[in-house]
């Protein structure tokens, strides 16, 4: 078929064969794209199970859309053959990649995220795929993992007496690869979600171990330990990754199906808590999550804020439906895309407004608004800055948008954006500049416009940025938001307080709001204050970083066995985040009678915080807070020698000087301990945390402290 034509497809090669079709790389003459064309083999199209077969597969991948799964254009004929367009991958499948060599801790961490993210959307969908193996997943060259061929997907029908008709499966015949499939699969049952979820945990353990769990010298001895033997032990295991995965593992390949995860959703709310905490995360205060502020304790790094990239209408969104109709007409899908995202501090709606985007991205291709909407997505589900694929798939998203319409504010807004996040602000303020001379009017761009200008550090400019976006929109919460988080930033405590109040009545069910103003209460010592709000934030979403918060307020006032509670909820919550052991081990620490609690506390904490270190070997917070727990733990002399490693390493934040200081004075170098200080106090960090640190009360008796503080103005409240 070389130089054949298919409608408006033109074949350029042949790449290869793909479950039961053929498949050829083809340029669509209509948008100057490449696609990948799949057709029946000759010797297949007449059966007519087969040619089923291959039709459902079209049905099944083209109703679902999401970056982790390929994309399926259309479905068609010409001349007789039928075909399947799809998205064209430039990459190799993960079966060649293991095949090259062991996959770092950071690559079996994204992949397994995003097969995990791309398989829970197919369940959601009703879709199972009863086929996965490392050869049916793609990975880019931006290291973004595609789910191929849903040759033997099965759609499940919440109508019972449609569920055979939609199965196409011969009773007793055996679907999917040895080695991969699940017991019952083996058995030639009928596979569910379940099924799914045993393969992914036979590719999970492959990707760790290097190989598979299940072996034999013939398919029927693969098939007989598969659904009669114990999966191989797993001798080795890759630096950086939880221990906690290996229990992850081990309920994936449950021979008895009831016992493993029902769908790849709640696998993968399970599996991404044991993740490894944020990278920067501070090892005591308050925890950076979605948009908030945070405000650090004892060995903290500080006052932290995430940004908010959103906001679309000036007019306040009506209330929210629970469900989307992926059948409306693309102007009604964004449009509804907009209203969900705008109150995107609910988490599900960030969702729903992504399926909004993606089905009016399906119906229209060339639908610009859609494009820039779904790169908002990306870059909120980006708001930790761990994923770098969110942010190339928002670049992708955003560079469409304005390719299909240059003079469409909110693609140019998306796409600068995008150039700010991957740390080109002139760039996006450029971007955004042009947007706000096509829609003088956008609060959204002089949102974007004040973060930026805030982190080249030209502050009149922001603020006046942020003056104008509430200006423009005074019913919208988010600039206020913004703006109380820079006021923060600047030490303006009283007009931060102030300008969140007005975004709590706004929205009086935001939990970020009332926990950014229960920040702003305590660095007030307004401490009454500061607990009622984040009792309100806690009523509205118990989570884990509200009741962290809610601990810090009491260790704040001193009452350290009164903050034993929340920080052990925390913990619980997030066992994984050696944030949380470290502030429970400080809680402990001060309070009579804890010392062995504070000693396993600070263990865990120090372990935790090494695994995410391998991963981020140059993360200066990471690596004070390593100094900060050996210290804790009683490994003082290693504490110095990590402190004397990174003291001459210049670009560190204020937070991390002062955990050194931190580590340093509890190590017993008490000159070391002074000339970091006089650091952190130098380059900006909050001289009330200073004179509240518990850790220094021995200090406060050497005259050299109280000089060194005579130097620095406290901190006024304004």
């Amino acid at each position: 078929m070389i130089g054949e034509t298919l409608l408006h497809y033109r074949i350029v090669e042949r790449i290869g064969a793909g479950g039961m079709g053929v498949v050829y790389k083809a340029v669509d003459s209509r948008l100057e794209r490449e696609a990948a064309i799949k057709v029946l083999a000759d010797e297949q199209s007449a059966d007519a199970i087969t040619r089923q077969r291959f039709l459902r597969e079209a049905r099944s991948a083209s109703s679902l859309n999401h970056p982790n799964i390929v994309t399926v254009y259309e479905v068609n004929s010409d001349r007789g053959i039928t075909f399947i367009a799809m998205e064209f991958i430039s990459g190799q499948t993960l079966a060649r990649r293991m095949q090259e060599g062991r996959l770092s801790g950071g690559e079996i961490r994204s992949y397994a995220t995003q097969l995990a993210e791309g398989l829970a959307r197919a369940h959601s969908q009703g879709v199972v795929h009863r086929d996965l193996k490392p050869k049916n997943l793609m990975i880019t060259a931006d290291g973004i993992l595609k789910i191929l061929d849903f040759g033997l997907a099965r759609v499940v029908e919440t109508d019972p007496s449609m569920e055979t008709v939609q199965a196409l499966t011969v009773a007793g015949s055996v679907m999917g690869t040895p080695g991969y499939m699940s017991p019952e699969q083996s058995l030639g049952d009928v596979a569910d979600a379940r099924s799914d979820v045993f393969s992914y945990g036979v590719i999970l353990y492959e990707m760790v171990t290097g190989a598979r769990p299940f072996v034999g010298d013939t398919v029927p001895r693969i098939l007989r330990a598969v659904v009669a033997e114990a999966p191989r032990p797993m001798e080795s295991w890759p630096a950086g990754l939880p221990v906690e995965w290996k229990e992850t593992i081990a309920r994936c390949l449950e021979k008895e199906k009831e016992k493993r995860y029902a769908t790849a959703g709640d696998l993968l709310r399970e599996w991404k808590a044991a993740l490894p905490p944020e990278q920067g995360a501070p090892a005591m205060g308050f925890h950076k999550k979605r948009v908030g502020l945070w405000v650090g304790a004892g060995a903290a790094a500080g006052l932290l804020a995430a940004g908010a990239w959103v906001g679309f209408s000036s007019k306040d969104p009506p209330p929210a439906q629970e469900t989307v109709d992926l059948n409306a007409r693309p102007q009604e899908l964004v449009t509804e895309g907009r209203r969900l995202f705008a109150s995107f501090y609910k988490a599900k709606h960030v969702d729903m407004a992504a399926s909004a985007f993606e089905a009016a991205i399906r119906q229209d291709p060339a639908n610009a608004a859609a494009h820039a909407g779904l790169a908002e997505v990306y870059l909120r589900r980006n708001i930790n800055g761990r994923d770098p694929q969110w942010v190339k798939l928002a670049e992708q998203h955003a560079i469409k948008a304005a390719e299909l319409n240059p003079v469409l504010a909110s693609a140019l807004v998306a796409l600068g954006k995008v150039q700010g996040e991957k740390g080109d602000r002139k760039g996006g303020l450029t971007q955004l500049g042009k947007a706000l001379d096509l829609d003088p009017r956008n609060h959204d761009a002089y949102v974007a416009m004040g973060k930026m200008q805030a982190a080249e550090r030209d502050p009149a400019a922001a603020e006046a940025s942020f003056a104008k976006a509430i200006e423009i929109a005074p019913g919208q919460w988010l600039p206020y938001v913004e703006a109380g988080i820079f006021y923060f930033r600047q030490g303006k405590y009283g007009e931060a307080q102030r300008t969140w109040e007005k975004a709590g009545k706004l929205t009086p069910d935001n939990d970020l709001v009332w926990r950014n103003l229960s920040g702003a209460y305590l660095a007030q010592d307004r401490f009454d204050e500061a607990a009622a709000a984040i009792q309100k934030a806690l009523e509205i979403l118990p989570t884990a970083p509200h009741y962290s918060n809610l601990g810090y307020i009491r260790f704040y006032q001193g009452r350290y066995m009164d903050a034993i509670e929340p920080f052990e909820k925390a913990r619980d919550m997030m066992p994984s985040r050696h944030l949380y052991w470290g502030n429970l081990g400080d809680a402990y620490r001060w309070t009579p009678g804890k010392e062995r609690q504070a000693k396993e506390a600070f263990t865990t904490a120090l372990r935790l915080a090494r695994e995410a270190l391998v991963n981020s070997p140059a993360d200066g917070d990471l690596r004070s807070s390593v100094a900060v727990f050996l210290a804790k733990s009683g490994e003082k002399q290693e504490a110095l020698a990590e402190v004397a490693s990174m003291e001459k390493v210049e670009k560190l934040t204020p937070g991390a000087v002062f955990k050194l200081a931190v580590a340093s004075e509890i190590g017993g170098n008490r000159g070391q301990a002074l000339r970091l200080l006089e650091r952190a106090l130098a380059s900006g960090y909050v001289l009330r945390e200073v004179k509240t640190e518990p850790e220094f009360t021995a200090l406060r008796k050497d005259v050299r402290y109280h000089q060194l503080l005579g130097r620095f103005p406290a901190t006024s409240v304004k």
